[in-house]
């Protein structure tokens, strides 16, 4: 990740925020939490989602400054591949890759993120039961 700070001023610009305070009510957190994030040095990324879900920017933007029609590439780790351009396909799904991320996965790790924080054990047990007897149904 960029400079926490950059992404911060990044996550103001795309939600036309002019204050942190502003960017804090605009993402519904505290002000202290934007202040939490510059002194441990990252934004998490449950933050991250919901910035893009709210303006429809890119997580390359807001992380590294790359704009959507921006040709350069950030792949970090090993076995990457890049895909370019718009309409691309894998399978019968079409890529997210330099779009707005999935509003599932922006979902999705938000239920994740409240599982953990107030979930209690019996909750998860029961919800995980239900699930695999859903996906037993489903074969």
């Amino acid at each position: 990740m960029s400079n926490v700070n950059e992404v911060i001023d990044r996550m103001r610009i795309v939600t036309n925020t002019q204050t942190y305070a502003d960017l804090a009510n605009k993402l519904g957190v505290a002000l202290t939490t934007i202040n939490n994030w510059k002194r441990r040095g990252e934004v998490p990324e449950i933050n991250i989602l919901k910035c893009i879900h709210l303006t429809n920017t890119t997580k390359e933007y807001l992380l590294h400054g790359v704009k959507k029609n921006d040709n350069s590439h950030i792949v970090n780790g090993n076995h990457n591949v890049s895909i370019s351009g718009t309409g691309n396909t894998i399978g019968n799904n079409v890529n997210n890759i330099g779009n707005q991320e999935p509003i599932i996965d922006y979902e999705l790790k938000e239920v994740c993120q409240l599982l953990h924080d107030y979930g209690s054990p019996k909750m998860i047990k029961e919800l995980k039961s239900k699930l695999l007897q859903i996906k037993a149904l489903h074969g």
